[in-house]
């Protein structure tokens, strides 16, 4: 006989009772329950009849004739639970009963070891009923009054529930929260730390404010500690309200009711990059409003800075330096084989009034220096401007996109697009191209070692004007900024150039090479904080390298990408060899905060039931169980030895499926995300009138005849699928015997080929045996007569 056993009311699965058994005829049986903290009996049901003692924590039987069943209810003060944000941690506080004059402190995001004050005043028609931590009664006697507070120290996500209740109800008196009559609010600050008005189960109709506040940790943007986050958007019952709301009026309400708060950090890049023998600060990602000073640049020994593009406007370069001022240029005709200069712009000398004019470029002709418009202050006199050039075949080029910074700093070291091959140039002097002025300076390609032009560094600071950036000092040797108060991204890229010596002796500064002869390796640490400190900047094709970063405490690594493959998971750095194409690295962070699951919500939630049944022979499975939805529960079973039985599992039925992997397991876990059932059917032989579909009729090993013995629809291989005297059409006899008789398909048996024998027809066996044996005992009797007669 079944002793069946059900738990009702323990959503999170953490009640128990005695598992669900079938027992011997005549055998005794103890039903059991322990109930989790918060938990009270709140009705007792066996064999339909309900208990009046709700103290008892058993039932005993005695004598089993007949199968039982045991349902134990049980009930606790409603929670709607808590909630969490990664990185944070979290403690929520919600308010049961009350009314518009009762209130509790804000639910908020903190950190790790921080101490939270709890407040609550039940108001005037209410008085504060219990207080419950975690899902455990924290209600000190002294806590019993009107208002008050309370202290915790955070060290992982809280739920905080406090109840309050009629001020004229007896102590003894649980409140009720009728789902019918009251709706829960709940609310949520996601992303980031801050303040929130709690959850609240309130009657239905009423009004219910939310507010909140953005916790910025310290308002010192040069404190260690300090952070900061904006709202991004408030999102109530899944609909988006915006990110400038400040507060959330909820009136009259007549349904369950969700606010979500959605903060982010606000951070910004200061990215450097260096080319060449140098050092450079460390990129940083930093909150808004925080400022990074003391940003440095430095090269090598026998190195110069030679370029220097702040937010894309170039504020140091290196161009030709210009020679003293020459006579009267000749005719085009008298120097045909010489290029013509323009004059020389002498020392101190004004920006010029006119940009220099850009020339066109023949290829494979002598390039011809542009017309130049001088200065009014300049000390050249009009009539000395140099001739144009007119070469044979004039092609237009069109001007290469350049930052800003060029075409003033072109300005500032004179006309620069003037300045060409030196006469004195050897043969092998590589190709040169000569730019106009909007476009930058001429820039000598190949071996700087061979060059016997002299350059010189022009710098303009002022051409950058941030509010947050403070542009000190920029030359050859070294440069220094600082961004105060950081409002935005900022980018700076500073070039190192190896000097070169002179025939005269001297050295001179070479330019930096152009971008896009060279591979960018970009580094950008994403989701907090952090330094780039080595790696970041240009290379030259093939090179080796390694990009390099810290994180700041609270944060760990989570990945690393480049170029959109994660290549590691944890790490602070990252190499690579012969670089051959532009390498992006993103270094993912994660913020440490609290990992436990808050105290799930067992308040107005979908909640489904995990039904089990143990057919057959003696042996036990778990109880029957109402679950809330998501919760995983693993249903065992076991069979009972019983003298004089070989029991064993025959079939697992799940949801109506025979399971037949299941028939040498012992368990298997079900999640509550729709009702589920469970029945396991014991037995020391094949087990008739199986019921798979719980229709509530067999299925399959069918016994017509009620010997025990199954007549249709039999399963000999433990599918749960007929093999043999199959009765496809449900009249009860099988479809063969119907349609050829007993010897189906030619076979002796009927039995479509079975070495079983038709289980109906055993005594016709019997029967032709012992006709069988009759006839040779005749037989014999004849054959012996004939003897006597022979003799």
């Amino acid at each position: 006989y079944q002793v069946k056993t059900a738990i009702v009311g323990c959503p999170d699965g953490s009640c128990t009772i005695t598992d669900t058994k079938r027992v011997q005829k005549g055998e005794d049986a103890t039903v059991e329950w322990k109930l989790a903290e918060g938990y009270k009996v709140a009705k007792i049901t066996v064999d339909g009849l309900d208990f009046s003692n709700l103290d008892t924590t058993s039932v005993d039987f005695k004598g089993i004739l007949a199968d039982h069943e045991v349902v134990v209810t049980v009930s606790k003060l409603p929670t709607i639970g808590g909630e969490k944000t990664d990185g944070q941690y979290t403690v929520t506080v919600n308010r049961y009963g009350g009314d518009g004059k009762s209130s509790v402190s804000k639910s908020a995001t903190m950190e790790y070891n921080d101490t939270y004050q709890l407040t609550w005043d039940s108001g005037e028609n209410y008085k504060l009923y219990k207080i419950f931590v975690d899902g455990v009664e924290q209600t000190a006697p002294a806590m019993l009054k009107d208002s008050g507070t309370r202290s915790y120290r955070v060290r992982a996500n809280m739920v905080i529930d406090v109840y309050f209740t009629e001020k004229d109800n007896d102590e003894t008196d649980v409140p009720v929260y009728s789902e019918d009559e009251f709706i829960k609010v709940t609310t949520k600050i996601e992303g980031g730390p801050g303040e929130i008005t709690g959850g609240a189960v309130i009657k239905k109709d009423s009004d219910y404010g939310v507010d909140w506040t953005i916790d910025m940790n310290n308002a010192n943007p040069e404190a260690d500690d300090y952070t900061y986050y904006e709202v991004v958007d408030v999102i109530v019952n899944g609909e988006s309200k915006g990110k400038d709301l400040a507060d959330v009026e909820l009136k009259n309400i007549k349904k369950d009711t969700d606010v979500v708060v959605k903060v982010a950090p606000v951070f910004y890049d200061i990215d450097l990059y260096k080319y060449g023998s140098g050092t450079i600060s460390a990129s940083k990602t930093v909150y808004k409003g925080q400022s990074y000073l003391d940003i440095q640049a430095a090269p090598d020994a026998g190195y110069s800075i030679s370029k220097i593009v702040v937010d894309g406007v170039t504020v140091l370069d290196t161009v030709l330096k210009e020679s003293p001022a020459p006579a009267p240029a000749p005719s085009t005709a008298a120097l045909p084989d010489a290029p013509a200069k323009a004059p020389a712009k002498q020392p101190n000398a004004a920006l010029p009034t006119q940009p220099s004019v850009e020339p066109s470029i023949e290829p494979q002709q002598e390039e011809a220096a542009p017309t130049v418009q001088p200065s009014a202050e300049s000390s050249v006199a009009p009539e000395e401007v140099a001739p144009s050039l007119e070469p044979e075949a004039e092609e237009s080029v069109a001007p290469v996109e350049e930052n800003k910074g060029v075409e003033v700093l072109a300005a500032k070291a004179g006309r620069m697009a003037q300045a060409l091959v030196p006469l004195s140039a050897p043969v092998s002097q590589p190709e040169m191209i000569v730019l106009g002025a909007s476009q930058g300076l001429m820039l000598l390609e190949g071996d700087a070692d061979a060059t016997t032009d002299e350059y010189e560094i022009v710098t303009d600071l002022g051409l950058v004007t941030k509010a947050d950036l403070d542009l000190k000092d920029a030359n050859a040797t070294t440069f220094k900024m600082a961004v105060n108060g950081a409002i935005e991204d900022h980018e700076v890229k500073v070039f190192f150039t190896k000097n070169v010596e002179l025939p005269d002796g001297t050295n001179t500064p070479t330019p930096a090479p152009k971008e896009d002869t060279l591979r960018k390796v970009e580094a950008t640490i994403q989701g907090g904080p952090g330094q780039i400190t080595e790696g970041q900047g240009y290379y030259n094709v093939g090179e080796d390298g390694e990009v390099s970063w810290t994180v700041p405490n609270g944060y760990t690594v989570s990945s690393i990408s480049v170029n959109g493959t994660v290549v590691a998971t944890s790490g602070n750095s990252w190499s690579f060899k012969d670089i051959q194409e532009d390498k992006k690295v993103v270094v993912t962070l994660k913020k440490d905060g609290a990992t436990n699951d808050p105290l799930p919500p067992s308040y107005k939630v979908q909640t489904f039931q995990i039904e089990t049944e143990l057919r057959g022979g003696a042996g036990t499975i778990t109880n029957t169980a109402t679950l809330r939805e998501g919760v995983k529960k693993t249903i065992s079973w076991q069979v009972t030895p019983v003298e004089g039985h070989h029991y064993e599992v025959k079939y697992v039925i799940i949801d109506g499926v025979v399971r037949t992997d299941l028939r040498t397991a012992d368990s298997v876990e079900l999640t509550a995300d729709r009702n589920h059932k469970v029945v396991v059917i014991i037995d020391d032989k094949m087990p008739v009138n199986v019921d798979i579909d719980g229709d509530g009729k067999p299925d399959i090993n069918i016994d017509v005849d009620g010997d025990g013995i199954p007549d249709v629809n039999i399963d000999t291989d433990g599918d749960g699928v007929p093999d043999y005297k199959i009765d496809a059409d449900g009249n009860g006899i099988p479809d063969d015997e119907e349609e050829n008789g007993s010897n189906a398909g030619g076979d002796p048996n009927g039995t479509g080929g079975s070495s079983i024998p038709k289980t109906g027809d055993s005594m016709n066996h019997w029967a032709l045996l012992a006709a069988l044996l009759g006839a040779l005992a005749m037989l014999g009797a004849i054959l012996g007569y004939r003897r006597k007669v022979s003799k």
